[in-house]
């Protein structure tokens, strides 16, 4: 039997999670999305979306699939995610991009044209996922 001592310190410990061995803290939900998103990528990206399926994305995100479900539908839902943030990504150096451009409108098509270039380069494997596989 344990010791009052030994019983009471257990509890202590049993109500704060992130101080008992093996146990995490409460994970920020947002965090935990966007692990899904990156994962997702990453699959998606090296066996294709028919290759794919949720418990293989919750396992290389490091969450059950259970997790995985209190964040998306199903693996087209995760997908949508994945494209719609690699679009955003996009959206968002493209109007740094306008922003900092002016002159000719063949100038303006040039800068587009590098800004998608520079972003294809930078993280391939998104936008593979969102726009298509990428010519060698």
């Amino acid at each position: 039997m344990a010791s009052p001592t030994e019983s009471s310190t257990f509890n202590a410990l049993k109500s704060r999670p992130e101080a008992m061995p093996g146990r995490s803290k409460k994970r920020d939900p947002s965090a935990v999305r966007r692990r899904l998103i990156d994962a997702a990528t990453r699959c998606f990206a090296d066996r294709g979306f028919e290759g794919v399926n949720s418990n293989e994305i919750a396992r290389a995100a490091g969450v059950g699939v259970g997790t995985f479900y209190k964040h998306f539908r199903d693996k087209f839902d995760v997908h949508q995610a994945v494209v719609l943030d690699a679009l955003e990504a996009l959206r968002r150096r493209i109007a740094h991009s306008v922003a900092s451009s002016g002159g000719t409108l063949e100038g303006q098509v040039r800068d587009l044209l590098e800004v998608i270039i520079s972003y294809a380069e930078a993280d391939p494997a998104r936008f593979r996922v969102a726009f298509g596989p990428v010519a060698s």
